[in-house]
């Protein structure tokens, strides 16, 4: 069993945040990312999935420092939360569960567990071998 600590403080803010973002009835988040994207983007690349890659790669990253070493785990974690957190879009006006938007999530989170493990892995010199 895992024991609480200050490093999951941020993680459980961040996933607070997600649910109220979450929570907002379609297109009443007030994210304007217009500025992201150049005019008609293709649908792959909306708006809406590139704030998905963006908040769960935060979300993985900010794991990731309360579980080091722990990169499955903590990306099944992200998953089964982005999961969730489409499931919850059900139940709240416009909002429906979108496959793309939980590929966006993974791969946010993913990315975000990778280059953590590049930027904090040791380099390994003649020494070391």
């Amino acid at each position: 069993m895992i024991k609480p600590s200050p490093q999951h403080l941020p993680v459980l803010f961040w996933m607070a945040a997600i649910f109220w973002l979450s929570h907002q009835p379609g297109g009443s988040t007030g994210l304007d990312l217009s500025w992201i994207l150049p005019d008609n983007p293709p649908p792959w690349l909306a708006i809406d999935k590139i704030a998905h890659f963006m908040i769960y790669a935060t979300l993985g990253f900010l794991t990731i420092k309360a579980h080091p070493n722990r990169p499955y785990p903590v990306f099944m974690f992200c998953l089964i939360y982005g999961l969730s957190d489409e499931i919850h879009q059900t139940f709240i006006p416009l909002r429906q569960f979108e496959l793309l938007d939980l590929l966006a999530d993974a791969l946010g989170s993913a990315c975000a567990i990778g280059a953590s493990d590049i930027i904090t892995r040791r380099p390994q010199g003649p020494s070391d071998t």
